[in-house]
């Protein structure tokens, strides 16, 4: 089997974007619940352990419904293609977090 040193550099690339974001995600947002929300320590670690939670149950559910789904771009790439915009926007927008 001969191996797409392209396409491997590419899959490296994105995980180790993931893996930037994920880092700075897990760096930030507690500094943000404990600075900007007076949240105690324990409620902050319930919050970040949320996402876990939801990755734990979301993730399977939807990767079963994009079994079934078939458009002419593919099964997964509606889900990218609108996903990733929103994401990056959302992510863009953590720093304009409103104080309460």
């Amino acid at each position: 089997m001969k191996i797409d040193y392209k396409k491997l550099f590419l899959l490296g690339f994105g995980f180790m974007g993931i893996s930037v974001v994920w880092a700075l995600y897990n760096a930030d947002v507690p500094v943000i619940l404990q600075s900007q929300f007076g949240m105690s320590n324990f409620a902050t670690g319930w919050i970040m352990n949320i996402d876990n939670i939801f990755a734990v149950t979301l993730i399977p559910i939807i990767a079963a419904y994009s079994d079934k789904v078939s458009t002419k771009i593919g099964r997964r790439m509606p889900f990218i293609i609108t996903g990733m915009p929103l994401m990056a926007v959302f992510f863009a927008l953590v720093p304009w977090i409103p104080l309460f």
